[in-house]
């Protein structure tokens, strides 16, 4: 399946994405702009001049949800041309893109989770996969995993069927990677939680409170904020934990060796650090 970014990255606002060798990112430093890097630091492109979050690529385009025209969709071509409204509703929350397909919700309505085709030509026509008010959403293998207005964990078919309740638990921050969900109960004191994607098995990891999860690659990442959210990472099954910063973190991505993250949640600017802790 060809992912425009991962689940985990969009869960932190998506503002790094991994694509044919090339780091489209979100650049402080320049407005919030859209860039292309090398991954070794070379040949830096700036893509367009609108201020962007949750960034995906796919083929020959990037999408983003451009913050200077109300959240509305954008995207752009790879070498920085045509850069163009896709899609005119306001107040998108989360964006994805999955083999030629978009996934999306907005403010505008009421976050109800649509689908449209996209490729060279534009659009297709929207369609509504589920009436709910959908946050949290994630997209893995023909589901959608998402919480409601009440903070239930649900998933329901891209194709609108099979809407199945999976949790009681007020969950936030979902992720889903390899066969689970992992979210933290605001409830149960923020607690880190892990579910099969049928809802038929949990695990409480031994982490808590935690917040801005990150799982990649067998890793869950988080910030600690019984402290002072300083950086974490730990297995999936709970074991190897480890400290690797000591200063407020949020918003957490991960690209390759590489941990971008935020300085808590009013610092706009982006940082990096390697997922062993170095610089």
């Amino acid at each position: 399946m060809e992912q425009g970014n991962s689940n985990s990255n969009l869960a932190n606002c998506g503002y790094v994405a991994l694509h044919e060798g090339w780091i489209y990112y979100t650049n402080t430093a320049d407005g919030s702009t859209l860039y292309k890097i090398k991954p070794d630091g070379t040949e830096k492109q700036k893509l367009s001049g609108n201020k962007c979050w949750s960034i995906n690529v796919a083929g020959n385009w990037v999408y983003y949800i451009n913050s200077d025209d109300e959240g509305k969709i954008y995207r752009v071509r790879t070498d920085g041309t045509d850069d163009q409204l896709l899609h005119d509703d306001p107040m998108t929350e989360h964006l994805y893109i999955a083999d030629g397909i978009m996934y999306f919700t907005n403010g505008w309505n009421l976050y109800k989770l649509y689908k449209m085709t996209v490729s060279d030509e534009g659009v297709g026509e929207k369609q509504k996969i589920c009436s709910d008010g959908c946050r949290c959403v994630n997209i893995e293998d023909g589901w959608a995993y998402y919480t409601t207005s009440d903070n239930k964990l649900y998933r329901i078919k891209t194709d609108g069927t099979e809407k199945t309740k999976l949790s009681d638990r007020w969950a936030w921050w979902v992720n889903v990677e390899d066969g689970w969900i992992y979210f933290y109960d605001i409830d149960n004191g923020y607690a880190l939680i892990k579910l099969r994607v049928d809802g038929k098995e949990e695990q409480i990891l031994p982490a808590k409170p935690v917040e801005f999860i990150n799982v990649t690659d067998g890793w869950i990442y988080y910030s600690d904020i019984g402290g002072d959210d300083e950086l974490y990472k730990m297995r999936t099954d709970g074991t190897n934990k480890q400290k690797l910063n000591d200063e407020e973190s949020s918003h957490i991505n991960i690209i390759g060796d590489w941990i971008y993250y935020r300085k808590g949640h009013y610092d706009d600017n982006i940082y990096k650090m390697r997922t062993d802790g170095t610089a």
